[in-house]
């Protein structure tokens, strides 16, 4: 019976040994594969909350109220028109904004304003300075319409045209191309 214990026990033991290393590898196996699981999860919600707030700062951009164009081109001429102001006109062009607080009555009164400078004022200004004050009750007229077009929730027509001049290494204005890209 000694025998048949022993031969008995030399088959189990080395069967529990490799049920138990079965057991224990598979126990550290799915633990690394669970944290390996884990890890791309995180992961992967870091890169959707990265898309997310990327996202979210375009969509941000998008509703943001733009300045419109005119405006900015109205502040460039107000910053060319630098010398030889009466006061009034520089009340005037202080109204000017940002914001624009000038009513109908002193756009025109403006208008006049520039228009007497730009005559009378000689070379004592100069030519660009004289073409912007010829130039902006235009463009202020342009500004405070786009201004009231976008506060009463009128969209305004956003196409952009890019145009260039395209060269085929031959600079004789007959070998210029013009493409032109619209972007909405």
């Amino acid at each position: 019976m000694e025998i048949y214990f022993t031969a008995l026990t030399a088959l189990i033991v080395p069967l529990l040994i490799f049920i138990l290393g079965f057991i224990a590898s598979w126990f550290w196996y799915n633990r690394s594969a669970r944290a390996k699981l884990k890890d791309k999860k995180e992961l992967k919600d870091k890169e959707v909350m990265g898309r997310i707030v990327e996202l979210e700062k375009q969509l941000s951009t998008l509703k943001a109220t733009a300045v419109p164009i005119s405006s900015i081109y109205q502040a460039i001429l107000i910053k060319e028109l630098t010398h030889f102001h009466t006061p009034k006109m520089d009340d005037l062009l202080v109204k000017l904004g940002p914001p624009n607080i000038l009513t109908d009555d002193e756009v025109d009164e403006l208008a006049i304003a520039l228009k007497e400078r730009a005559e009378d004022m000689g070379n004592k200004i100069s030519a660009s300075e004289r073409d912007a004050a010829i130039i902006l009750p235009y463009v202020v007229k342009r500004a405070n319409a786009e201004i009231a077009s976008l506060l009463n929730g009128n969209n305004l027509d956003t196409t952009f045209r890019v145009v260039t001049m395209v060269n085929d290494g031959n600079n004789t204005p007959k070998n210029l191309e013009c493409v032109e890209v619209e972007v909405e």
